[in-house]
C-alpha cells in the first residue's frame, strides 16, 4: 500500500486539496509525507515535487481501535504550501515525545503556514495541542472539540498513563495559543465537546481536580483580530477561581475586534453574573466591543454526558433584559440556537435543542 500512494502522490506533483476518511489508521501515510515534506526518495526534488503544492488536508478515521498520537501528525506541519487541516481522532497524552526517527515527526515552531487547524472528531490534548499551534506561523482559525474517552496506543502508553485525568484543560490551550496572539480570527473551544469529569471515574494517581474542565481559560483582550469566539460558559469567566486568580469581568478580558459571541453549556447557576456581565458590557458597546453584531446563549445539556438541550423557561426569563438591550444597541440575540454534539466510535453527530416555549 505504502508504494502504491508513493506511486499515485508522484503522478500527482499539482494536488492542491486531499480529504481522506479511513477505517484505521496507517503509520505509513505519515512516513509518506515526512519524506515529501523534506524531499527525500523517492521524492528527490529534481524528480518528484509530491505534495509540495498542498494547500488543503481533511484526514479522519473511523475506526477507532488504534488512535494515533499527536507526534504522528508533526509532518504535516512540514508541507510547504499547507493552509487549511483538519485531524482526528488525536490523542496527546505526553507533552514530551520519545526521540524522532526522521526530523518531520519533530514540531517547527512558528515555520508552518498553516491558517486554519480543525480538531473536532475525538480529540483529547492534555497540553493545549501545543506543538501543533506553536509550528504555526500564522494561525487564524482554530477549531477544537474535546473528548474524555482515551484509546490506548500501546500497552506501554496505557501502563505511563493510567490514571490520568482525561479531563479538557482549557488553561492549557490559553498558553499555547499565545504563539497566535496576533493572527488568531476564530476560535471554537470546546463549546460542542466533552465538559465534565470522565466516565466512569478511573482510580486517578495523585491530586487531580475535580473541575479541571470548567476552570477558567484565560484573558483574551490580547487577541485583536479576534472576531468569532465559541466557548463553554465556565471557561469564558473564572467561576471557580483559583487561589492565585482574581474574579474578572468581561469587559476587560474581550478584544474589541469580536464580532460573534457564542456562551456554551451555560448552566442556570451562571445566569445571573453573565447577565450583569454582559449589560455591563453592552452598556459600554461603542468603547468596548463596537463590532459585536450577534450573541447566542446556549443552555447546558440535560445531563453531562448527553446531547439533549432544553432551553427551560426558567432559563429563558433571566435573558430578558438582556434580549431588550441587545435590540436596543442593535446587537442579534438569541437563546438555543447552538448544537451539541455526541460522540460516537464512528462520527460526531449533532444533538437536539428543544425549546420549551414552542410547545407552551
Amino acid at each position: 500500500d505504502e508504494a502504491w500512494i508513493a506511486l499515485l502522490l508522484a503522478v500527482l506533483p499539482n494536488l492542491a486539496a486531499l480529504s481522506a476518511h479511513y477505517n484505521h489508521p496507517e503509520g505509513w501515510i505519515t512516513r509518506i509525507v515526512s519524506k515529501a515534506a523534506w524531499k527525500q526518495s523517492p521524492f528527490h526534488p529534481n524528480s518528484l515535487s509530491a505534495l509540495q503544492r498542498l494547500e488543503t488536508l481533511d484526514l479522519t478515521w473511523s475506526g477507532l481501535s488504534t488512535v494515533l498520537s499527536h507526534y504522528e501528525y508533526l509532518p504535516f506541519f512540514h508541507l510547504p504550501s499547507l493552509r487549511t487541516l483538519r485531524l482526528g481522532p488525536v490523542q496527546e497524552l505526553h507533552s514530551a515525545y520519545s526521540a524522532a526517527d526522521h526530523p518531520a515527526f519533530l514540531p517547527v515552531p512558528a515555520m508552518s503556514p498553516v491558517e486554519s487547524l480543525v480538531l473536532d472528531f475525538f480529540c483529547n490534548g492534555r497540553h493545549g495541542m501545543a506543538d501543533f499551534i506553536a509550528s504555526c506561523a500564522n494561525l487564524k482559525r482554530f477549531v477544537y472539540q474535546h473528548t474524555n474517552d482515551i484509546i490506548w496506543v500501546s500497552r506501554q502508553d496505557e501502563e505511563d498513563s493510567a490514571g490520568i485525568d482525561a479531563s479538557f484543560r482549557p488553561w492549557c490551550f490559553h498558553e499555547a495559543l499565545q504563539t497566535q496572539k496576533q493572527s488568531l480570527e476564530v476560535l471554537h473551544l470546546n463549546d460542542l465537546g466533552d465538559g465534565s469529569m470522565p466516565r466512569p471515574n478511573p482510580p486517578y494517581r495523585g491530586d487531580v481536580d475535580p473541575i479541571s474542565h470548567d476552570r477558567w481559560f484565560g484573558s483574551l483582550v490580547d487577541f485583536p483580530r479576534l472576531r468569532d469566539l465559541r466557548m463553554r460558559a465556565s471557561n469564558l469567566l473564572n467561576f471557580h477561581p483559583q487561589e492565585t486568580e482574581e474574579v474578572v469581568l468581561l469587559r476587560d478580558i474581550l478584544p474589541r475586534s469580536l464580532t460573534f459571541l457564542h456562551i456554551a453549556d451555560c448552566n442556570e447557576v451562571y445566569c445571573a453574573r453573565l447577565v450583569a456581565n454582559l449589560e455591563d458590557l453592552l452598556a459600554q458597546h461603542d468603547e468596548r466591543l463596537p463590532n459585536l453584531q450577534s450573541l447566542l446563549i446556549s443552555p447546558e445539556r440535560e445531563t453531562p454526558h448527553g446531547t439533549s438541550i432544553r432551553v427551560k423557561d426558567s432559563f429563558r426569563k433571566q435573558w430578558t433584559t438582556l434580549q431588550m438591550m441587545c435590540d436596543r444597541v442593535g446587537v442579534q440575540f438569541s437563546l438555543g440556537g447552538g448544537e451539541k454534539m455526541e460522540t460516537k466510535l464512528n462520527h460526531w453527530s449533532p444533538g437536539k435543542v428543544v425549546d420549551e416555549a414552542l410547545f407552551g
